[in-house]
């Protein structure tokens, strides 16, 4: 391969992974934290439908959390396949239409 096309695709890429540059959606997102460790980012569309399940996700200033009665691997993984299910039959969220049950 040659140095140009290398060169080439890395700016492709650069251009397409956008998120951490400025002007970019990261700035109107909340980080999604478990047990002090970053998971993803949570988009203000998503956010607006997880505050309506506060038993399940707690939003802090910066960041949604699992509620602290949460704490096993088995009852998180309960609750969250609950609210999605739930989001998934009210169809609020575009994302949650080409999900397949896997």
């Amino acid at each position: 391969m040659s140095e140009t096309w290398s060169l080439g695709i890395k700016r492709l890429l650069a251009r397409v992974n956008s998120f951490h540059q400025p002007g970019s959606s990261k700035s109107k997102c909340k980080l999604f934290v478990c047990n002090d460790q970053q998971i993803g980012w949570i988009r203000e569309d998503a956010a607006e439908q997880l505050r309506r399940y506060p038993n399940v996700f707690v939003e802090h200033s910066d960041r949604f959390t699992l509620a602290d009665h949460l704490n096993t691997y088995e009852n998180r993984s309960e609750a969250v396949a609950q609210v999605v299910n739930d989001m998934r039959a009210r169809d609020c969220l575009k994302t949650l239409r080409g999900w397949r049950d896997e």
